[in-house]
C-alpha cells in the first residue's frame, strides 16, 4: 500500500470551498489528519471541517460507505456523528486536483485529549457508544469486499515490519504480528457466535469532541469496518480508563460501563471472555497503522507497553479481573435503578 498524501496550504482552501455555496472563507486552520488533511473553515454562514482524502489507505468504495454510513446516523437521529454538506453539484464528495474532498458542519468542542478524563466524561462515552452501536446496527446499505476488521487489521500488521523500518522503529513485529494472530484466531473461532455489524474501530479521546463533561461528536469514520459489535466498546475501555498510561482507572471503567449499560448497551457473556483477545486485537492495529502513518516510535510505546502487559499471564489475569468487576457493579447499578 502506497500513501499519496495531499499536500494542502492554507492559501488552496478558498480554492477548495469553492465547491460549496457557503460564501468566502474568513478563516482556515490546520486540523490535522494523518494520512487525511482536514482544515477547519469559517465562512459567513457556518464553520466546517473539511478533509482532503488521500489515495491508497481511502478507497474511493470505503469512502462512499463512509458518507453513506454518515447520512444513515443523521436519519436515525445520532446527533453525535458529522453531517456531510453538499456541494454546487449537490453531490458531498468533491474534487481537487485529483483528491477527493467533502465538507461537513464543525462540531465545536474540545478533543477528549485536551481536556480532563473523568468519572463523568467516561460515563457519557459510555452512552454515546451504546446509542452509535444501536443506530449502526440498523444500517442495511452494502458495504464493500476486504472491509472487515481482521482483513483491515491483517494488512496493517503485515506491512508493519516495512513501515517501523522506515521510521526506524526497532521493535520485534513478529512477536506483535503472533499476538495479534492468535488474538484474531480466537474470536473468528467465536464469530458465529457474536454480533457483526459496522464499526468506528477508532473511538478513543482525540475522536470525542467534548463540552465540559459531555460528548457532542464521534468524528473520524474513516476506519469503519464489519466486525464484532462489542469493539468499539473494549476501544473505549483500551483508551479511556487506560489512556496514555499502564495503571487501569477501575473508577473511570465502572462509570464507562455504567454509561453504556443504562443506555441500553449489551454485552454477552462470550464477549467479556474475548476482550483481552479484543485489546490485544486493538493495541496491536492501532500501533500499525501509527506505523504506516509515520508517528514517531515514542507516540506509540504506550500500546506495545501494553501489548507486552497483555502477554503476560498475571498481569492479564489481574486486569481481567478488574474489568470483571467493573462489569458486574456497573450492570448491579443498572438492575437497582431500573
Amino acid at each position: 500500500m502506497k500513501l499519496d498524501k495531499p499536500v494542502v496550504f492554507l492559501r488552496d482552501i478558498p480554492e477548495i470551498m469553492s465547491s460549496y455555496n457557503l460564501g468566502r472563507v474568513l478563516e482556515a486552520k490546520y486540523l490535522g489528519g494523518v494520512p487525511n488533511v482536514t482544515y477547519r473553515v469559517v465562512t459567513p454562514s457556518t464553520k466546517v471541517a473539511v478533509r482532503i482524502c488521500n489515495h491508497g489507505y481511502t478507497s474511493p468504495e470505503h469512502l462512499a460507505t463512509e458518507i453513506d454510513l454518515l447520512l444513515h446516523l443523521q436519519a436515525v437521529g445520532f446527533k453525535e456523528s458529522p453531517v456531510p454538506i453538499r456541494g454546487t453539484n449537490q453531490k458531498i464528495i468533491q474534487n481537487w486536483r485529483g483528491y477527493p474532498v467533502f465538507a461537513m458542519h464543525l462540531i465545536e468542542g474540545l478533543m477528549g485529549d485536551q481536556v480532563e478524563i473523568s468519572c463523568e466524561l467516561c460515563h457519557d462515552v459510555g452512552r454515546v457508544i451504546a446509542q452509535m452501536k444501536q443506530h449502526l446496527s440498523s444500517y442495511t446499505g452494502s458495504v464493500p469486499d476486504g472491509e472487515s476488521f481482521w482483513e483491515r487489521g491483517l494488512r496493517l500488521l503485515k506491512m508493519l515490519p516495512q513501515t517501523s523500518r522506515t521510521m526506524n522503529w526497532r521493535i520485534d513485529t513478529e512477536v506483535v504480528f503472533q499476538q495479534w494472530q492468535q488474538a484474531s484466531d480466537k474470536v473468528t473461532r467465536c464469530i458465529s457466535e457474536l454480533n457483526v455489524g459496522v464499526v468506528h474501530t477508532d473511538v478513543w479521546p482525540p475522536n470525542m469532541i467534548c463540552q465540559g463533561n459531555k460528548v457532542v461528536g464521534v468524528v473520524d469514520f474513516d476506519d469503519w469496518a464489519v466486525g464484532p459489535t462489542f469493539i468499539d466498546l473494549i476501544a473505549c475501555l483500551t483508551e479511556f480508563p487506560w489512556y496514555n498510561r499502564l495503571d487501569f482507572n477501575p473508577d473511570f471503567a465502572y462509570s464507562l460501563l455504567e454509561g453504556y449499560f443504562s443506555c441500553g448497551g449489551r454485552l454477552s457473556r462470550l464477549e467479556r471472555t474475548l476482550l483481552p483477545e479484543a485489546m490485544e486485537m486493538t493495541c496491536a492495529s492501532w500501533l500499525a497503522c501509527n506505523a504506516l502513518h509515520n508517528m514517531q516510535l515514542a507516540e506509540s510505546m504506550i500500546y506495545l507497553q501494553k501489548l507486552e502487559l497483555l502477554r503476560d499471564q498475571q498481569r492479564r489475569k489481574s486486569l481481567s479481573k478488574v474489568i470483571e468487576s467493573c462489569i458486574d457493579a456497573a450492570l448491579s447499578n443498572r438492575r437497582q435503578t431500573s
